[in-house]
């Protein structure tokens, strides 16, 4: 999977005193995806709520990179809070396909004027592959004339100048990235035409990227998913009767699977219990959308594999018998992985029969 441009913002106040600037990002994230901040301002700014503080430098300016990774019930909109009303730059971006923080950097120069970023360099990166964010804060820049920003090799452009004011107390962002960084560390820079600002630091941050395969397919169907668990159906019988693989896939030896495996007994007390909504299961889909949307190991396949039996529920044959260990009873659909260990897709749940034709004590 590779990092991709959802969406940028850019914002430019003075007006950020408590209770703060409120900044529309365009839309509600996506769970998975990253929305990053880029701040800087002639004042300290209080780290956004929900976001990360990646890196951070005050000085003769404040100047800070926010990240969040979205888990389900993010805002549209974002408040930067500053220490009184004074000049700041916010410039946002969104990104899809990232997975986990590798490393960042950042360095400060005051007082020396230059038409250059300040060279910032990162330690070496954990694997290849990999995306970078840079981040160039530019204060005290003179009159508004910062432009045609050029970045380094590999670099390319995501924002800037977004420039608030000018003079002593003006401030200016600029922004790139690059992929496939990896493993030697990362030295962006970026010079542009007009004024030399005096005062500029320079931030980085390095973000791994999610791996594709069977996470990818089980995040497609999670809209179907969505639709039959917050819909008015009550037979849920043929979805139960893959639970024991779903259980099997999330109950091994794979630590990063955690937040996924800990709504099982929600899942199935949903489906096993007698009542006729699916609220109780519903509830739990932002974690399992953030589960399946992020880096996993290769086991997933395993999950993946029970996905046409779990399709087949959503989409009117409830009823029908859970495919055997490595194979499928749904006609042009293949089979899936074994599950080592299990037979009849894995152990039989407590009160209902293999494949979920019949649930003692459901009122249907």
């Amino acid at each position: 999977m590779a990092a991709s441009l959802v969406t940028t913002t850019l914002h430019a106040f003075a007006d950020g005193n408590s209770p703060g600037h409120a900044c529309a990002l365009g839309s509600a994230p996506n769970v998975g995806e990253y929305d990053f901040l880029c701040v800087n301002s002639d004042t300290v700014v209080s780290t956004p709520s929900g976001f990360n503080v990646s890196t951070s430098n005050v000085n003769a300016m404040g100047s800070y990179l926010f990240y969040r990774k979205a888990s389900g019930g993010e805002s549209s909109s974002v408040t930067v809070v500053t220490s009184g009303n004074f000049n700041t730059q916010v410039s946002h971006s969104r990104w899809s396909g990232l997975d986990t923080v590798d490393t960042q950097a950042v360095t400060s120069a005051v007082g020396s004027a230059s038409n250059t970023s300040l060279a910032v360099t990162t330690p070496t990166l954990a694997g290849t592959g990999e995306f970078v964010l840079a981040f160039a804060a530019l204060g005290s820049i003179g009159t508004i004339a910062q432009n045609t920003p050029v970045w380094s090799s590999g670099y390319t452009a995501v924002t800037g100048p977004n420039i608030q004011a000018s003079g002593s107390s003006g401030m200016c962002g600029f922004v790139g990235f690059k992929t496939g960084a990896g493993t030697a560390a990362e030295s962006p820079s970026v010079t542009w035409s007009g004024d030399a600002p005096f005062n500029r630091d320079s931030h980085v941050i390095v973000v791994t990227v999610a791996s594709g395969g069977a996470n990818g397919v089980l995040a497609g169907v999670l809209p179907a998913i969505t639709s039959a668990l917050t819909g008015t159906q009550t037979d849920r019988a043929a979805l139960a009767g893959v639970l024991p693989a779903i259980t099997s896939a999330l109950t091994g030896t794979q630590t990063d699977r955690a937040t996924l495996a800990g709504t099982l007994p929600a899942i199935t007390a949903a489906l096993t219990g007698t009542q006729t909504d699916r609220a109780a299961l519903a509830g739990t889909l932002p974690a399992i959308t953030s589960a399946l949307t992020a880096q996993r190991a290769a086991s997933a396949t395993v999950l993946a594999g029970q996905l046409p039996a779990i399709v087949a529920a959503l989409t009117g044959t409830a009823g029908a018998a859970a495919p055997t260990s490595g194979g499928s009873v749904y006609p042009g659909v293949a089979a899936g992985p074994s599950l080592a260990g299990s037979s009849s897709g894995g152990p039989t749940l407590a009160g209902s029969s293999v494949g979920g034709a019949t649930l003692t004590g459901r009122v249907e």
